[in-house]
């Protein structure tokens, strides 16, 4: 699957005529100006698409072909732990040529935040196996691969941990994605990531009376002399926007912000890596951090110079963290410290720092509770 973006894997489910219907994942289409089905040497222009934010599906419909022949989508019964599986797909740098990674299924779970069903296998996943199918030896198809995780928590790597949308979850989602069937839309300014299914809340609800806004400009050259904003702040609101520095091949980087530090590593963390997983970690002086919430599955743009916004807010023992203007996740700040520096930065494990980091952050805005 082509767009102007990147690309990903799709498959036929269904076929009427010369029309095929293709499943995959919604963050491979999503804010396309133009989506392309590619198989071998044939290019077929998708007309349209319908998104599931919740489960991170689409389906597109493409025209027109006698010889599509649809996949077979299993009921998701024979997926048990130690079953041998395989993922098909595009992988980054082979978009001309299907590539088959084997596996076991390694794990299985549900998802609440997202209402659906994911298998855990260790066939590989790369970028550009979104939406391809994971199927058994059968050929029954049994899962959508979404994603690999390349790094644990504490930015260890990791070896075959990918997870795939369990057919389970699909067969569920397909009556209202077949029903919503919408024309291709212009992609919104910034890239869109998974929201989770709770509607978001409003940000910074503060009254008006209580908030200072800043901005952290940068000079002419586009270096921040320097990327702590308060010294000592409670009540907090912070938004900025973070630059992808290199190609994903080239190594791993985390964005994010430093907030009620009180001194050398004692405060808060959070971070975004850009492997689609985030943490929000106190730090409390010692050599571990206690992560306090987390998740994965963010759908971030990690082309080179794209840019992410990543959003906080901190108030009192509550916290709320959006990505690209889509809500992520409550946060627990009931421990830890109340106050402190607020700050932002690129590279928060070992291993992640860039060179002039602090250039690749734009667009500061940050609100403080008068107090």
């Amino acid at each position: 699957i082509v767009t102007g973006e990147g690309w990903g894997t799709g498959f036929v489910y269904e076929v009427d005529g010369g029309v095929a219907r293709l499943l995959t994942n919604k963050h491979v289409v999503e804010g396309a100006t133009s989506i392309e089905a590619v198989r071998g040497t044939r290019r077929y222009v998708a007309s349209l698409v319908s998104l599931d934010s919740r489960r991170d599906l689409a389906v597109i419909e493409v025209c027109c072909n006698t010889t599509f022949i649809p996949l077979t989508l299993g009921s998701g019964n024979d997926v048990v732990l130690g079953a041998a599986v395989y993922a098909l797909g595009y992988p980054v740098g082979l978009t001309k040529d299907l590539r088959v990674t084997a596996g076991v299924v390694s794990g299985i779970e549900f998802q609440p935040a997202y209402s659906e069903h994911w298998i855990q296998t260790d066939a590989a996943l790369n970028p550009g196996n979104s939406g391809g199918p994971l199927v058994l030896a059968t050929g029954e198809v049994v899962g959508i691969n979404t994603l690999g995780r390349r790094y644990n928590e504490s930015g260890q790597i990791l070896d075959g941990v990918g997870a795939a949308i369990s057919v389970r979850s699909v067969h569920s989602a397909l009556p209202a994605l077949e029903s919503q069937l919408a024309p291709i839309v212009a992609p919104s300014p910034t890239p869109i990531s998974r929201p989770t299914p709770v509607p978001s809340p409003t940000p910074l609800p503060y009254p008006e009376k209580t908030i200072d806004l800043v901005e952290l400009h940068h000079e002419i050259d586009g270096l921040i002399k320097e990327h702590i904003i308060w010294d000592d702040a409670h009540n907090i609101g912070i938004t900025a926007e973070f630059e992808v520095p290199h190609h994903s091949n080239y190594g791993p980087w985390t964005i994010g912000f430093i907030y009620r530090d009180v001194e050398r590593n004692k405060g808060w963390r959070l971070y975004v890596h850009k492997d689609g997983w985030w943490r929000n970690a106190l730090v409390q002086g010692g050599p571990e951090w206690d992560y306090v919430d987390d998740g994965w599955g963010l759908s971030l743009n990690i082309a080179v110079g794209a840019v992410n916004k990543l959003t906080l807010i901190a108030v009192d023992d509550h916290g709320e963290f959006y990505v690209n203007d889509q809500f992520v996740s409550e946060l627990d700040l009931s421990r830890g410290y109340q106050g402190g520096k607020l700050a932002v930065g690129i590279g928060f494990l070992s291993g992640t720092e860039i060179e002039g980091y602090v250039t690749r952050v734009w667009n500061i805005l940050a609100y403080k509770e008068n107090w």
